[in-house]
């Protein structure tokens, strides 16, 4: 497509939302469909101007110039999925930008130049107002079109931009962690830790699980 594709993760602080976004390149990897790699952008470190600018570079002779801006960089590389976590905090000229990637596949520099990205994936996270969201599609079928409508008109009731919202191609909602989704994540992360110091563990006594 011409556009790139674009998908926005809600649910609570806590739920594996970036998580999520930063395992597919090794997932899809595993698939047969190498070679894709995360562009991490924390938007609530992207609240002004000048911070947008370390992303996007700056006109020539301006605090902030650089041949190629981080966000350019990354686009330029054939696989890119561009990660706004927590988007609602993001300064709006960012949102702007972004309006303009999603509508039209390409983003502009303050040198002029632009670049294309239609093969781009742009994955958003946000937990604003997840206990309403909740409440809302707690007995729609995932991923149908009720609940595909229904975060959209969550999104509008915050007060998000419409002309954002009606460009966003999907969403997908993360419900609260139940007991043994979390003693899922404490045991992966025991093991991750175990790997940092070269050891391997044959065998994870439930009990430290439930511990942590």
């Amino acid at each position: 497509p011409a556009r790139p594709a674009s998908v926005l993760l809600l649910g609570p602080t806590g739920t594996g939302k970036t998580s999520t976004v930063e395992a597919l390149p090794a997932a899809l990897a595993d698939l047969g469909f190498p070679g894709l790699h995360v562009f991490r952008v924390d938007c609530n470190e992207v609240v002004s101007g000048s911070d947008t600018r370390r992303f996007l570079g700056a006109p020539p002779s301006y605090v902030g110039y650089v041949e190629e801006p981080p966000l350019f960089a990354a686009l330029r590389t054939p696989g890119c999925i561009v990660l706004l976590d927590e988007v609602e905090k993001a300064a709006e000229e960012l949102q702007w930008i972004l309006l303009g990637l999603l509508d039209e596949g390409r983003i502009g520099a303050p040198d002029g130049t632009t670049v294309d990205a239609p093969g781009t994936v742009v994955a958003m996270t946000t937990n604003a107002g997840s206990e309403d969201l909740a409440y809302r599609v707690r007995e729609l079928p995932p991923g149908g079109r009720e609940e595909q409508a229904a975060c959209r008109e969550h999104l509008i009731e915050l007060e998000w931009p419409p002309e954002l919202v009606g460009r966003i191609g999907t969403f997908a909602v993360f419900d609260a962690l139940d007991e043994r989704s979390l003693r899922g994540v404490a045991e992966s992360a025991i093991h991750g830790l175990a790997r940092e110091f070269g050891l391997r563990l044959d065998r994870l006594p439930p009990v430290l699980a439930d511990v942590v």
